[in-house]
């Protein structure tokens, strides 16, 4: 709080730009090569930083994290998917189960208008002085907007919430880029439209598209194959972007670019639940089983994407059954050392 009254004491307004999902080290190597322009003058101008990402290290949890300066615990959001306490029924964590204020709330109490468009973990929609579209959790536009007459808008402008991730897992990706591209290009539509025509002290807009680009063509990039010209054609629009954004930035205006996390190609993954089996401290009901309500009764512990591992603690999971105290504390680190000593399989 204190840092936002310093910033809008010296600056008028603010903007804020979301990348999601874009690496530090891929942004310096296209600004060497010559293919961000504009991201290279924002740089020349301002400054860079690599950051560390939270943990997990996933949208949902980093910008929860950035929208309320509080690491998880503080407001409860770990990763895509959850169960509540003394269940295992999972559940889509959204804007409900965010037990902190926002940015976008803090801003409005000391009377400056919020726009704030697709950020993460927003929907539902909260009243916040000023307007909020929410992200992709929303199930439509209707429902996705603060105030709700804004939707109104929004779809006389064709704007989309998200880009359609099926079309990504397609062997042809002809129609995910052209869905991309064009997602993009309608919510930089509104952006601006919004820019000129709401009244905002604190803008943020979050851009979902580079995730999405990145989950199903990283890999063309790297290695350069069939679509990699298409992914740096992408890449290159969203530089177009940002010099549009920076040529319509005052001087009273302090302007901030970031990212939630990196991204790399996968080469291999480790399956956490099979590894706690194998070390019995998951037990399940049969050899079938593919669900939480499958554990038995006797687990020691088990397995959430992404990469968490809940200890089966007495009194808050389902039939759990170690105490808090010192078997607590044993059990934990002889999970922590059978993690550090795993290696692959001859």
């Amino acid at each position: 709080m204190k840092l936002l009254n310093n910033l809008f004491s010296r600056r008028k307004r603010i903007v804020v730009i979301g990348l999601d999902g874009v690496p530090f080290s891929f942004v310096n190597k296209l600004v060497k090569n010559g293919e961000l322009t504009n991201f290279n003058k924002l740089i020349n101008e301002g400054d860079i930083k690599r950051m560390n990402s939270v943990y997990p290290a996933v949208s949902s949890v980093a910008w929860s994290s950035f929208m309320t300066g509080k690491n998880p615990g503080g407001h409860n959001i770990y990763g895509f998917i959850d169960r509540p306490e003394g269940s295992h029924e999972l559940y889509i964590p959204n804007g409900n189960y965010l037990k902190s204020k926002t940015i976008f709330e803090i801003v409005g109490e000391d009377k400056k208008r919020v726009l704030s468009m697709n950020v993460p973990v927003t929907y539902p929609p909260r009243t916040i002085n000023g307007t909020l579209i929410a992200g992709f959790l929303s199930p439509s536009i209707d429902k996705a907007t603060y105030p709700e007459r804004v939707s109104v808008l929004l779809k006389k402008m064709g704007y989309r919430i998200d880009a359609d991730p099926w079309k990504g897992r397609e062997k042809d990706k002809s129609a995910f880029l052209e869905d991309i591209f064009i997602t993009f290009k309608k919510r930089v539509e509104a952006f601006f439209y919004l820019w000129e025509n709401d009244d905002w002290d604190y803008l943020h807009l979050h851009i979902m598209e580079t995730d999405r680009i990145n989950h199903f063509l990283w890999e063309h990039w790297e290695r350069n194959l069939k679509y990699a010209q298409e992914f740096l054609k992408f890449y290159k629009e969203i530089d177009n972007f940002l010099g549009e954004v920076r040529q319509r930035i005052s001087e009273d205006t302090e302007f901030i670019v970031l990212s939630d996390h990196g991204f790399c190609e996968v080469e291999k993954e480790i399956y956490l639940n099979y590894s706690l089996i194998e070390k019995g401290w998951l037990v399940l009901k049969n050899d079938n089983s593919k669900s939480l309500k499958d554990i038995h009764k006797e687990s020691k512990a088990y397995s959430l994407i992404p990469g968490r591992i809940y200890i089966n603690l007495k009194g808050r999971e389902l039939e759990g059954n170690v105490k808090m105290g010192k078997e607590y504390e044993d059990i934990r680190e002889g999970i922590i050392e059978d993690l550090n000593n795993l290696k692959e399989p001859e």
